[in-house]
């Protein structure tokens, strides 16, 4: 039988955002850890003729493993490793050249556990129609199969698509395409939603348009949305707006923290540069020790 003293039924919490080592204290009885993966980030917009320079595919969401075991099967000290984001594609400044692919986010680890099965993929760069939006594997609790996925949204030259809602972290918007005829709506980032997938907890960063703010706008972080009630990863970066008739292309938005994808980079026309991709943000490892 436990010894009756001040920290039995307490719990000691242990945020790591950055890479360390944790080491175990001697009296936890049971250990539970929540890791988030690094973001994926967003593909860059093609440059090239009206209606033929599409916008980048949105970066996906970092995946999630939930884990619990009693503190006996963890080392006293072991290695943290948290993933970085991956970086939005670069510009595209050669004429009638599809944009550059986003970079995928890299895995989070403690120990042994590492964060979800796959990193998460990068958005694609923008072609003359159509780019694909990033992959990720989604939640894990303990050993159960995924729950649920966090792709980024399809850039296009037409009609960018918004990423589905994803209860752990959110997606990267799709770029929209250049056009001197309409101004392009980018999509939105995917909104952080309840297990229900329709209740908003974390909304998304709005895409981009050259008639508003061309730029995606950020994902949400959690550690700026304050007591949700809920623990979860950051939203997804918008998409970046097409060029029409001024003078730049949209950037994607960067993703929340942790883990969400950036949004895809507006196309341009030939002559203008196109949009970045956003950048995903890092993952995060959370330790609870029971007592």
């Amino acid at each position: 039988m436990a010894t009756n003293n001040a920290i039995n039924n307490s719990t000691k919490i242990t945020t790591f955002n950055g890479s360390s080592t944790f080491s175990k204290d001697s009296r936890a009885q049971m250990i539970s850890v929540y890791i988030f993966n690094g973001g994926g980030g967003g593909g860059s917009g093609r440059q090239g003729a009206s209606t033929a320079a599409g916008g980048g595919g949105g970066g996906a969401g970092g995946g999630a493993v939930f884990m619990q075991a009693p503190a006996s099967y963890f080392d006293t000290s072991v290695t943290v490793t948290i993933g970085a984001g991956g970086g939005g594609g670069a510009t595209q400044g050669g004429a009638g050249t599809n944009g550059n692919p986003g970079n995928p986010g890299v895995r989070s680890s403690i120990g042994n556990i590492m964060g979800a099965a796959q990193a998460s993929s990068g958005g694609a760069g923008g072609t003359a129609t159509t780019a694909s939006g990033g992959t990720a594997v989604g939640p894990r609790i303990m050993y159960a199969a995924t729950f649920g996925t966090n792709p980024g949204g399809t850039g296009s030259n037409v009609a960018p698509s918004a990423p589905s809602a994803s209860p752990i972290s959110g997606g990267g918007g799709g770029g929209s395409g250049g056009d001197t005829g309409t101004a392009r709506q980018a999509a939105a980032g995917a909104v952080v939603s309840n297990f229900d997938l329709t209740t908003t907890v974390l909304a998304g960063g709005n895409g981009g348009i050259e008639t508003g703010t061309i730029d995606g706008g950020l994902g949400v972080s959690v550690s700026a949305a304050g007591n949700l009630g809920w623990l979860s990863g950051g939203s997804g970066g918008g998409g970046g707006g097409g060029q029409k008739t001024g003078l730049v292309a949209g950037n994607g938005g960067k993703g929340g923290f942790p883990g969400g994808g950036g949004g895809g980079g507006g196309g341009s026309i030939t002559g203008t540069t196109s949009g970045a991709g956003g950048d995903g943000h890092d993952g995060q490892i959370i330790v609870i020790e029971h007592f």
